[in-house]
């Protein structure tokens, strides 16, 4: 059976227009991605998806998710994702084949954030417009989120 491994993506978009999404260019997968990765095992989606994006954005996203509600001493509620999104992964080096299961959450923000970009991980990093991302690598199910959260 092929493993699934439980990661997070966030879809920071703005509601001027154009509609704009922040975006990263990864130096390991060489494509434009929503900021995202591995939810560690001590994390829950919401928990990960905060880290994530702090970590290669510098954003603190935080204040812009809704709250886990906290139940009692022995469980809480965590809020959806927008979405969840299955993606086959191809084996690539001594990596087999595996899928991501995408815990993805959507914001919208008024304009851009301040974003800094992660030199160690990330090419480059942008607010685009579905416009700027004619040309450039972007996976299909990804463009096909953008579609739907960029087009008012």
């Amino acid at each position: 059976m092929t493993e699934k491994h439980h990661t997070v993506m966030v879809l920071i978009v703005t509601d001027e227009t154009p509609r704009r999404a922040l975006m990263i260019e990864s130096r390991k997968h060489q494509r434009w991605m929503p900021p995202g990765g591995h939810q560690e095992s001590d994390e829950n989606p919401l928990e990960a998806a905060i880290r994530e994006v702090k970590e290669e954005t510098g954003i603190d996203i935080a204040d812009y998710l809704p709250k886990p509600v906290v139940v009692d001493e022995m469980s809480s509620i965590i809020p959806l994702p927008s979405r969840l999104v299955e993606v086959r992964i191809p084996p690539r080096g001594s990596e087999p084949e595996h899928y991501h299961l995408d815990s993805l959450y959507i914001i919208h923000v008024s304009k851009p954030l301040k974003a800094k970009k992660n030199d160690a991980e990330l090419a480059s990093i942008g607010w685009l417009s579905l416009d700027d991302m004619k040309d450039i690598f972007v996976p299909e199910d990804v463009r096909q989120v953008l579609r739907q959260e960029l087009i008012p």
